[in-house]
C-alpha cells in the first residue's frame, strides 16, 4: 500500500493553450481536457510504503513508516455518469445542508462525478497498465469539521454503466434529521434520487473481507441491496490518550448488484471512542 500525504507547491493553473486547465500541488496535478467529460492526472513523487496493519498500529502509537518508494502515475478519466450535486436530488437533504451544521461539514457547494480510468502506474522499477474507476469531487468552500461526528460514503459504476452513490451521516444526538442522500443510475437518463436505509458504519479496524453492504431506497419505493466486500482498506486519524479524535478509513470495495460486480470507493469515519482500533494485529 502506497501513501502520499503532505503539502507542496501549487502548480501553474495555465495549460499549454494559455487557459486555466491545471489544478494541483506537490506531486499531484489534474488537467482538464473537456468539461464534465475528460481529465488527466499526473502523480510523480515519493510515497510511504506501508500496510493497513501498520496504519492501524499508527493510530495507537502515532508512529509513521519511514520507508518510501518512487511512484509515477499517468491516468486519463472519462466521466460516464452525470454529476451529482449534493442537495439537488432530495428536498429534505437540501434543507439539512441549508439550515443545519451539516452544510458547514460538507464544505459548501459540492458535486461528484463517476468516471472510468485508464493509464499506467509505475512503482520503483515496476510498471503496470491500469483500467479502473475514479470519482471526481469538486467543492467550493471551507469545511468546518470541529463538530464532525462521522459519515459513510460509497459509489461505483458497474460494467453495464449502471452506478450508485451516496453520503450519509450518523443520527444526530438532538434527534433532528441528518444528511442522507444518494442516487441510483440505470445506465442512461437522470440520476434516481435515493436515501440510505442501512449503511456500513465504521466500528472496528478490519482487514480485507469485511461486509460493507448498503441498502438504498429510491423515491419510487424500490429497495436496492448492494453487496460490498472490503478489499483494500487504509486508515488515518488521531487517537489521543486524553481525548476523542476521528478515525478515517478510505478503501477499495468489491460491489455486487443485480448480477454485476465492480470495484469502487468507500470512505468512512467515526469518533475514536466508537471504533475498536485493536480489532486486527
Amino acid at each position: 500500500m502506497l501513501q502520499i500525504f503532505r503539502p507542496g507547491e501549487v502548480h501553474d493553473p495555465l495549460g499549454a493553450d494559455g487557459k486555466p486547465r491545471v489544478l494541483g500541488a506537490g506531486a499531484l496535478s489534474f488537467e482538464l481536457v473537456e468539461p464534465f467529460r475528460k481529465w488527466r492526472m499526473h502523480l510523480h513523487g515519493e510515497a510511504i510504503d506501508t500496510t493497513a496493519v501498520a496504519q492501524i498500529a499508527a493510530l495507537r502509537t502515532m508512529e509513521r513508516s519511514p520507508e518510501r518508494v518512487q511512484v509515477d502515475v499517468e491516468l486519463e478519466f472519462e466521466h460516464v455518469v452525470p454529476p451529482w450535486e449534493n442537495g439537488a436530488l432530495r428536498e429534505d437533504a437540501a434543507y439539512v445542508l441549508e439550515h443545519q451544521e451539516e452544510g458547514a461539514l460538507m464544505g459548501g457547494p459540492r458535486f461528484e462525478q463517476l468516471a472510468r480510468a485508464t493509464g499506467t502506474v509505475k512503482v520503483g522499477d515496476t510498471e503496470r497498465t491500469l483500467q479502473g474507476g475514479a470519482l471526481r469531487i469538486r467543492r467550493q468552500g471551507i469545511r468546518r469539521l470541529a463538530t464532525f461526528w462521522g459519515h459513510a460514503w460509497q459509489s461505483t459504476v458497474f460494467p453495464s454503466g449502471r452506478a450508485f452513490g451516496y453520503i450519509v451521516y450518523p443520527d444526530r444526538a438532538d434527534g433532528k434529521p441528518t444528511y442522507n442522500e444518494g442516487y441510483l443510475f440505470e445506465g442512461d437518463g437522470e440520476l434516481l434520487p435515493a436515501r440510505v436505509l442501512q449503511a456500513p458504519w465504521l466500528r472496528s479496524c478490519e482487514g480485507r473481507g469485511e461486509d460493507v453492504s448498503v441498502v438504498l431506497e429510491t423515491d419510487d419505493g424500490r429497495i436496492h441491496e448492494i453487496a460490498g466486500e472490503l478489499q483494500l482498506p487504509t486508515y488515518h486519524g488521531m487517537v489521543p490518550e486524553d481525548g476523542v479524535g476521528l478515525v478515517l478509513q478510505q478503501s477499495i470495495v468489491r460491489y455486487t448488484y443485480d448480477g454485476e460486480s465492480a470495484n469502487g470507493m468507500m470512505e468512512r469515519s467515526m469518533p475514536s471512542d466508537q471504533v475498536d482500533v485493536w480489532s486486527i494485529d
